[in-house]
């Protein structure tokens, strides 16, 4: 790293007491002393998070002093006494250090004091940003360790995050005369949704998918085939639907003049980029023409690391192309799929091209992971000058801590073994498990001289204050957690993403030993009001990932015991249920998922995991459905009781909860004297009483939904009948379609409206589904299955009802013979009103369920994870009685 500090008076002495600083300092602002910040008056925001740095330096100096700042575009004459902070590329700045900027890496910058004239300004704009934020950090003991500040809101709660420290001072100050130079270690230093200026990170190297836009198939597919592939003897050029399916022909001396001027063309209108992307589409359709396949040297004999040669020789043209008219640029290629073939030494790529090779560090605690990462780095830092690294820093997809700071900034540290200088991660960051990683991390790119362990106790004492030391015990036991599993898998980078079995390395015993670590650090911060704050911000995330493995676990105990299978009547079921009822009030005791849940802090986990945190929740339905199963069986005649109050107590103890659901294992069906009329209204006395009335469950869980659902049975000779009293606010009520749902089960058109399905599965006679929704339209599983069978909905003060009549033929029953047939039932219903957009009521895109019940077994939904659908756990079972 590229650094310096040049002071007249000696920087060591900043850590003095303030009278021992009272000769060589000077105060910058404070009582009696006043201070404007001159910004460029010529200033304008380039891009959204372009703050300014003279707006970051206000906000922050006047909330640590409580002193109003103000800034001007001209400069107040020097009267002795005021001191002036200039910003930005102003005339006065480049009179002082501009010819300094200039000669700086386009990410430097510089804090320069010249006695009352402090000069706080990068090369370019966002160096200036970073320099505010270094100017605060070392002047007036602000931090920032965490989530962006909201800073663009105008009260003073919006601007800090809850893992910044801006201290109050009476005064703030700083030397007479001294000069402050910052370079990045790591030219390219990017993670998506990190605090950008704070982490001084910045997305410089173009890498990614590109040639597919400097040939677009649109533009050149018809007039010039041969920029295309050569595949199988004919030219592939893509569908307009997939317009980057393909890899051109490299060897085509048009293709490189076009990729040539491509790069120049975008280094004109963007002279401050250092980078141009020339990385190769997302596709494996490569050139098979004879000219791309003989580039390679005769010792390069497979067909695919020829054509990577190929490839990679293009590069290299490309590069020498450019170097001519903008040497100090960088070209950037991803070394992935079919271009990472390449042998050991086949070729030395351009020092101006620069690959980036995926590697995850977070697996190198598997021995096998480490030797592969060793081989492929070496190999390519035979073949490449200059190198970057793609990481996996999540964040997303995780529910568990997922830290690794000992391989992580170890690599940084060494740039990898292979003088890597660019660094770019997939991030999604979840602060409240993983904080200390993201904050080291870019620590660390700046300057990898660093040492992670004193950057962590300062990360820790600033956060936390006394329990400095309890805090880092625990990032460092989650370390080892991670560190120390033995989970086997077949994945290698991000391995257990988006995975539930991810749980396993962090079982319950680990769990409680962190969250002990916790409650220790909590009682050492004492009175400390933002220190605890802050712990609990760690302990209330860290509470999701203990709930979740908890329940796992009580899980896994439940499916291992359900192996056994159950007992048939007449035998007793008591013996056998003792021991699952046992381990069902086990996962019972671990308390609602949806407290903790709620509990989990504003930005602490990222929001698409927090939205679909039920993908890592495992729950014993099916060994519950099994217990149902089992009592109801037991039950005098083989029938469950009848169904209680909606009213009624809920159930308390594991045994009385199944008690209860095997109230619901069997619907009966009444004969009716005259056959029903359908026309989405239920009438007393046409309909019998409820076959059943509560609350359904949420797919795939023991949680019952807020809504109340009253269904009716009935039948004659000819027909089943069934209607729903679908309870619900009137205003939530969502339904678009209005004709018939022809979509069948491929393609619904009913994703998004409230409904209800039936699936209905008599023993040997395959299945058959029908739905229905708040307008009365019909849809079925098979089309042609569904004629003959009528449906009818209407709105009610209390939500909506819906009628179906289904001839008794079309499911293979028949009056008077014995039946066996489970049904399956759902009913998706929303719960807030429709979004109003420009006067426009439009219905939002489900995020993700199928109301289309296709069920496994005996009533078990097959599709479907949507939080607003829910249904029996397990059956019911369909009865026909006479009264």
């Amino acid at each position: 790293m590229l650094r310096h500090l040049c002071y007249v008076v000696t920087m060591i002495l900043l850590t003095l007491s303030p009278l021992a600083l009272a000769e060589e300092t000077q105060v910058l602002l404070g009582p009696g002393q006043d201070a404007v910040i001159v910004r460029d008056a010529a200033w304008k925001q380039s891009v959204w998070f372009d703050w300014g740095g003279h707006a970051i330096l206000q906000r922050f100096l006047q909330l640590a002093t409580g002193r109003q700042v103000r800034v001007l575009d001209r400069a107040p004459a020097d009267d002795g006494r005021t001191v002036r902070i200039w910003t930005g590329r102003q005339a006065a700045v480049n009179r002082a250090i501009g010819t300094e900027l200039d000669k700086l890496d386009d990410d430097g910058y510089m804090i320069a004091f010249r006695g009352r004239d402090v000069y706080v300004a990068g090369k370019y704009w966002w160096g200036g940003n970073w320099a505010a934020h270094d100017f605060l950090e070392r002047f007036a003991g602000c931090r920032w360790y965490g989530p962006e500040p909201d800073f663009w809101k105008p009260k003073e709660a919006g601007m800090l995050g809850p893992l910044d420290i801006i201290p109050r001072h009476d005064a703030i100050r700083a030397p007479v005369q001294a000069t402050i130079v910052e370079q990045p270690g790591y030219k390219m230093r990017w993670y998506r949704f990190m605090p950008l200026h704070s982490f001084r990170l910045r997305y410089r190297d173009k890498f990614h998918h590109a040639l597919s836009s400097i040939i677009p198939p649109d533009r050149y597919g018809a007039t010039n085939p041969d920029f295309f592939p050569l595949i199988g003897g004919k030219r592939h050029v893509p569908p307009l639907s997939a317009p980057y399916q393909f890899q051109p022909c490299v060897s085509n001396p048009q293709v490189l003049r076009l990729v040539v001027e491509a790069a120049r063309e975008s280094f004109r209108k963007n002279p401050q980029e250092g980078s141009f992307s020339i990385g190769m589409n997302d596709s494996d359709a490569f050139c098979e023409c004879e000219r791309c396949l003989a580039a390679a040297p005769a010792n390069i004999t497979g067909k695919r690391q020829r054509q990577a040669w190929a490839f990679f020789d293009f590069y290299n043209r490309v590069a020498a192309e450019l170097e001519k008219t903008h040497p100090d640029k960088r070209l950037g290629c991803l070394a992935y799929a079919g271009l990472s073939v390449l042998p050991d030494g086949a070729i030395k790529l351009h020092p101006m091209v620069v690959p980036y090779l995926t590697r995850d560090s977070a697996q190198l605690f598997d021995p096998n992971e480490q030797a592969e990462f060793r081989q492929l780095v070496d190999r390519w830092k035979r073949l490449a000058v200059r190198m970057g690294i793609y990481e996996y820093i999540y964040g997303r997809g995780f529910v568990v801590p997922r830290l690794y700071n000992r391989y992580l900034l170890a690599n940084v540290r060494d740039r990898y073994g292979v003088g890597v200088d660019g660094l770019y991660a997939e991030s999604y960051p979840n602060w409240g498990l993983d904080g200390p990683k993201y904050w080291l991390l870019s620590r660390m790119l700046w300057d990898p001289s660093q040492d992670p362990s004193g950057l962590m106790d300062q990360y820790c004492r600033d956060l936390f204050g006394p329990a400095a030391g309890e805090m880092k015990a625990y990032f460092e036991c989650l370390e080892e957690t991670w560190c120390g599993q033995t989970l086997a898998s077949t994945r290698s980078n991000y391995r257990w993403f988006l995975d539930a079995r991810q749980l396993e390395i962090f079982p319950p015993a680990a769990c409680e030993k962190a969250w002990a670590m916790l409650e220790a650090a909590r009682a050492k911060a004492g009175g400390e009001a933002a220190a605890v704050k802050r712990i609990e911000y760690f302990r209330d995330t860290f509470a999701l990932t203990r709930a979740l493995s908890r329940r796992s676990a009580a899980t896994a105990a439940m499916d291992e015991l359900m192996k056994q299978p159950a007992p048939k009547p007449p035998d007793s079921t008591d013996t056998w249920l003792a021991p699952r009822l046992a381990a069902l009030q086990a996962y019972l005791d671990c308390g609602s998922l949806e407290t903790v849940v709620k509990g989990v802090p504003a930005v602490a986990m990222d929001d698409a995991t927090l939205a679909d945190v039920a993908r890592y929740d495992r729950q014993p339905v099916d060994a519950v459905a099994a217990m149902v199963e089992a009592v109801a069986g037991a039950a005098p005649g083989g029938a469950a009781p009848s169904p209680g109050s909606p009213d009624a107590k809920p159930p308390q103890t594991a045994k009385e909860f199944i008690a209860h659901l095997a109230t619901r294992a069997v619907l009966r069906a009444v004969r009716l004297a005259k056959p029903a009329t359908i026309d989405g209204a239920i009438t007393a006395g046409e309909w019998p009483a409820p076959a059943f009335a509560g609350q359904l469950y949420r797919i795939y869980s023991l949680a019952p939904h807020e809504q109340q659902t009253f269904i009716h049975a009935a039948w004659d000779d000819a027909n089943l009948y069934l209607a729903f009293d679908c309870r619900q606010d009137a205003g939530t009520i969502q339904a678009a379609v209005r004709d018939a749902d022809r979509g069948e089960w491929r393609q619904p058109a009913m994703l998004g409206d409230d409904c209800v399905a039936v699936t209905i599965r008599p023993s040997g006679a395959g299945s058959a589904g029908v739905r229905i929704n708040a307008n009365g339209a019909l849809g079925f599983h098979n089309n042609a299955w569904g004629e003959g069978i009528r449906g009818a909905a209407r709105h009610s003060a209390t939500g909506w009802q819906a009628e179906l009549s289904i001839p008794l033929k079309k499911i293979g029953l028949r009056p008077g013979q014995p039946i066996d047939c489970t049904l399956a039932i759902a009913r998706f219903a929303h719960d807030e009103p429709p979004p109003r957009k420009a006067g426009k009521q439009e219905l939002p895109r489900p995020r993700a369920y199928m109301i289309l019940p296709a069920p496994q077994g005996k009533g078990v939904i097959g599709h479907g994870n949507h939080p607003g659908l829910m249904t029996f756990i397990t059956g019911p079972r369909l009865v026909l009685v006479d009264r």
